[in-house]
């Protein structure tokens, strides 16, 4: 049964499987680390709210590190002319993560915070000393 199945799929069933390897390994050894290098410094979408140093740690390393954690699902996702997504974005979600360290994301995210906290209390405080002078002046002059 396996040799008149094997019989009848050699014609035409290996020559697509070996095509597809050969499609695949192509990718996966020569084409995915130059797409990947290139996409990742001339796609990546700097965040305003992250200091220049940070963007500049994040473009130049985000494409090796998704080369190293996430090779074979960034070569699927390239030699499937990017229609196969969902790996590869796990993969580039991951890599986010692990450079979330690297690169200082989440301390500059603190500090982006943490000033934009403290110029809102300086203008609630601006504010309020203004209220206060307004009551007391229109208190003591009664306009």
């Amino acid at each position: 049964m396996f040799n008149v199945l094997l019989e009848k799929c050699a014609d035409w069933l290996l020559p697509i499987i070996g095509g597809c390897l050969v499609w695949y390994s192509v990718h996966y050894f020569a084409l995915t680390p130059r797409i990947i290098t290139i996409d990742s410094k001339r796609f990546y979408v700097q965040d305003s709210s992250l200091p220049n140093q940070v963007n500049k740690c994040l473009r130049e390393r985000l494409g090796r590190q998704v080369l190293q954690t996430g090779l074979m699902e960034a070569a699927l996702y390239t030699a499937t002319l990017k229609h196969l997504a969902e790996p590869y974005q796990d993969v580039l979600a991951n890599a986010y993560v692990a450079l979330d360290e690297t690169c200082g994301v989440s301390y500059a995210r603190r500090k982006a915070l943490e000033k934009k906290r403290s110029e809102a209390e300086a203008i609630n405080t601006i504010k309020n000393v203004t209220e206060k002078i307004k009551f007391w002046r229109k208190l003591l002059t009664g306009k």
